[in-house]
C-alpha cells in the first residue's frame, strides 16, 4: 500500500512539474533579470505582472472541488448549477471562430474584381435602383425645372451688369465674372456599394439617398444654397414621415381582424391617417403647381432673353453713316461680319481667324461698356438718334387763299373761314404795327395755323383725363331746393 501511495504522488508530482514547467521557467528568467550581477535590484528592470487568464486558471483550479452551499453565489460561479439546463452540454466546440478582417477584404476584393470585368473597367456604367430616369416622370420635371432656374439667373446676372454699365462710369473686372452655376447631374451610390455584399437597404444607403432626393425638392421650390444642417433636418422630417407610413400600411396588413382590407382600401386608409385626404390630391400638386411652375419659368426666360437682347442689340435706327463717327473699331476690322456669317477680310481662307482668334461674335467688353453708358447718359441732341435720320424733313406747303377753289367742296366752307379769320388777324396786326391795312393778292395772303392765333382764339383741343375715359359732365343733383307749383 505504500508502494502505491509513493507511485501515485511521484506521477501527481510529474504532471504538475510537466504543466508548469513553461510558466515557472518564465517566472524564473524574469525574476533573475530583477538582479544584477551583484545581486542587487535593478532600477530599470521591468516588474513581474500576473497574467490574467493563468490566474483565471488557478482559481478555478482551487474552486473546482468545492461543494456547492448556500453562502457561495451562483451568479459568480461559471459552472451551470443544473446541467439539464446548459443547452451546449455535451457538444463539441464550433470550429467556426467567425470571418476576420482579412478575409472579409479579401472576399470583397474578388467581388469588386468581377464587377469590374463585367463594366468594363467603368463603375458608373453599371446603374442601381437608385439612379432615377431623366427621360420620364417627376424626376425629369424637377431636373428641367431647376435648369430653368439656374438659366433665369443666369440672364439676370447678365441684366445688371448692363444696368451697370449704363449707369457707372467705370466698371471693374471683378463685376463682370458670372455666377458659378454647375449643372445637376443625376449622382449614383458609389460603386462600393453596388456589391453583393451591402444591403441597399442599410442606413448609410438609404439616408444619403433620401437627402439628395430633398435637396433636389429645395432646389425645385426656389433655393439656391443651403446649409447642411438645414437639408438635414428636412431629411430626418420626410424620414420620419415615410417610416410612419410604411408603419400604417404594415399594421393594417398584418391586422388579424375579420374586416379584411384590400390592398388599395390599405394605401386609401395609410394615407388619410398621415394627413392625405385623397390621392387626387397628389395628382393636383403635380398638374398645378409642378408643371405650372415649369411653364412659367419657361415664358420668364424667354421674356428675359428677349429684354437682354434689346438690351445689347442696336435698332435698325442706329445702323446709319453716323455709326462711323463713335471711333467702333467693328466696322473696321469687320468683327460684324461673324454676325452675318460672311467672311468679309477672307481669314477664315487663310486660316488666320483661328490664330488672331477674329471673327468672333463677342464685342469688347470696353466698347460695349462706352456704347451703354453714352447712349444711357446722353441728353444732347446731337448724340439722340432719331429713326429714318438719313432722311430729311421737308417744311410743308402753305395754303394761300387763291388756292382754296382747287379743294373739294366738303373743305371748302371751313377753309373759307379760315380765309376770313386770316384777313380780320392781318389786318389787326396792320394796325398796332401802324402801317397800311390793304390787303394782299390771294396768291400772297397765307392761311394762318392755329398755332399763330392768340391763345383765346385757337381752337380748343379735347384731352383725355387720366382714366382714359371721356366723362360728361353731369348736373349736381339739389341736395335741398323748393320748386313753385305750375300755374295753369
Amino acid at each position: 500500500m505504500e508502494v502505491d501511495n509513493t507511485e501515485n504522488q511521484n506521477e501527481g508530482d510529474q504532471d504538475w512539474r510537466l504543466l508548469t514547467a513553461k510558466s515557472r521557467a518564465n517566472y524564473c528568467s524574469e525574476r533573475a533579470a530583477l538582479f544584477d550581477s551583484e545581486n542587487h535590484l535593478r532600477l530599470d528592470a521591468p516588474a513581474i505582472l500576473r497574467k490574467s487568464n493563468e490566474m483565471d486558471n488557478f482559481s478555478h483550479y482551487l474552486t473546482g472541488n468545492e461543494s456547492v452551499s448556500k453562502s457561495n453565489s451562483l451568479l459568480e460561479n461559471e459552472e451551470p448549477y443544473i446541467l439539464e439546463y446548459d443547452v451546449a452540454g455535451g457538444l463539441p466546440g464550433i470550429k467556426y471562430r467567425g470571418v476576420s478582417t482579412e478575409d472579409q477584404d479579401k472576399y470583397e476584393q474578388e467581388l469588386v474584381d468581377k464587377f469590374l470585368e463585367v463594366a468594363e473597367a467603368d463603375a458608373n456604367s453599371i446603374k442601381s435602383a437608385f439612379a432615377l430616369s431623366q427621360d420620364s416622370g417627376l424626376n425629369k420635371v424637377y431636373t428641367e425645372t431647376i435648369t430653368e432656374i439656374q438659366e433665369v439667373r443666369k440672364i439676370c446676372s447678365k441684366i445688371s451688369l448692363v444696368r451697370q454699365m449704363q449707369t457707372q462710369s467705370f466698371v471693374h473686372h471683378s463685376q463682370m465674372k458670372q455666377p458659378e452655376i454647375e449643372t445637376i447631374k443625376e449622382i449614383d451610390i458609389d460603386p462600393i456599394s453596388k456589391l453583393s455584399n451591402h444591403d441597399p437597404f442599410h442606413e448609410s444607403i438609404q439616408y444619403p439617398v433620401l437627402r439628395r432626393n430633398i435637396a433636389k425638392i429645395a432646389m425645385q421650390t426656389g433655393f439656391e444654397t443651403t446649409q447642411p444642417f438645414a437639408i438635414n433636418t428636412l431629411t430626418q422630417v420626410a424620414a420620419r414621415y415615410m417610416s410612419n407610413l410604411i408603419k400604417t400600411v404594415k399594421t393594417h396588413c398584418e391586422s388579424v381582424s375579420s374586416n379584411h382590407l384590400s390592398n388599395a382600401e390599405v394605401i386609401l386608409v395609410s394615407l388619410v391617417e398621415n394627413g392625405v385626404n385623397k390621392p387626387d390630391d397628389l395628382y393636383t400638386f403635380v398638374k398645378e403647381r409642378v408643371l405650372k411652375q415649369q411653364a412659367k419659368l419657361k415664358d420668364l426666360r424667354q421674356k428675359l432673353s428677349n429684354f437682354l437682347r434689346d438690351l445689347l442689340r442696336p435698332g435698325l435706327e442706329n445702323f446709319n453713316e453716323r455709326s462711323f463717327e463713335d471711333n467702333s473699331e467693328q466696322f473696321i476690322t469687320g468683327d460684324f461680319s461673324s454676325d452675318l456669317g460672311d467672311d468679309f477680310f477672307g481669314f477664315k481662307e487663310l486660316g488666320l481667324d483661328k490664330e488672331f482668334k477674329m471673327l468672333s461674335s463677342s464685342i469688347p467688353i470696353y466698347l460695349l461698356h462706352s456704347r451703354l453708358h453714352n447712349s444711357y447718359s446722353s441728353t444732347g441732341n446731337e448724340l439722340k438718334r432719331n429713326k429714318y435720320s438719313d432722311l430729311e424733313d421737308l417744311p410743308p406747303i402753305k395754303l394761300a387763299a387763291s388756292d382754296i377753289n382747287d379743294q373739294i367742296e366738303l373743305v371748302k366752307p371751313f377753309y373759307q373761314q379760315l380765309v376770313e379769320k386770316t384777313k380780320s388777324h392781318y389786318v389787326k396786326s396792320q394796325k398796332k404795327k401802324g402801317e397800311s391795312t390793304e390787303l394782299p393778292p390771294d396768291e400772297e395772303l397765307y392761311i394762318i395755323e392755329d398755332e399763330e392765333l392768340p391763345q383765346k382764339q385757337r381752337n380748343v383741343r379735347p384731352r383725355l383725363p387720366p382714366t382714359g375715359k371721356i366723362s360728361s359732365t353731369k348736373k349736381k343733383p339739389l341736395s335741398s331746393g323748393y320748386f313753385l307749383p305750375e300755374v295753369a
